[in-house]
């Protein structure tokens, strides 16, 4: 266990050195993420939902076999042979681009930023950075 935990330290330390992170700059930045670390949480909970919303399963309608979709009985009545319905995955829109996307952020860190910052103006934008 002892062992395990000196790897982790370890590579902490690898990992900030990496990155050029002191140590008061890794409290600064746990300062910060202690701030939005409930927004973190919220947007991920909101990013799951989504993927598990695209591998959910509907209902396919307008099929020549499956279940009856009762929504199509007159259309069943006047001979028409697509009102059925099946389970299945749903079919990918031409509009949805799958591809990883790259973002790029330009946030303001002037010295404007920190002489005005009465207003903590500075400590929201770090705080977003970090989110």
């Amino acid at each position: 266990m002892r062992s395990a935990r000196e790897l982790v330290s370890n590579a902490s330390k690898t990992a900030r050195a990496d990155v050029n992170m002191l140590e008061e700059d890794l409290s600064v930045y746990d300062e910060l993420y202690a701030t939005v670390e409930n927004e973190i949480t919220q947007l991920r909970v909101v990013l799951q939902a989504v993927e598990a919303k695209e591998k959910e399963r509907v209902w396919l309608r307008g099929k020549t076999s499956g279940e009856m979709d009762d929504t199509r009985l007159v259309d069943l009545a006047i001979g028409e042979k697509n009102v059925y319905k099946k389970r299945g995955q749903k079919e990918e829109s031409r509009l949805v681009q799958r591809l990883p996307k790259r973002l790029s952020f330009v946030v303001d860190v002037s010295g404007s930023m920190a002489y005005f910052n009465s207003d903590l103006r500075l400590d929201r934008l770090c705080a977003t950075v970090v989110m």
